[in-house]
């Protein structure tokens, strides 16, 4: 049975993300905030814009994949 923290969270394309200290916000559609206890992996579309400096505060908590349009694994976001 999984732990819940090992749940994986996907980003599209869309969607903007802003990491905060103690969670995240994503803002597609409305706005959700997530915290960082609740997922131990973030995946974010090589489509979304995102800037270096939102992945770097992402990558210093959880591990951060780079995927393409069809969920492939194309890199990832490693700090040291």
């Amino acid at each position: 049975m999984a732990q819940e923290n090992d749940r994986k969270l996907i980003i599209k394309s869309s969607a903007k993300i802003y990491p905060k200290k103690d969670y995240l916000i994503i803002v597609d559609d409305g706005e959700f905030i997530i915290g960082y206890r609740y997922f131990s992996e973030v995946y974010v579309s090589v489509a979304n814009s995102v800037p270096l400096k939102y992945l770097y505060r992402l990558a210093l908590r959880k591990k951060v994949f780079l995927i393409d349009k069809d969920g492939y694994i194309v890199g990832e976001v490693k700090i040291g």
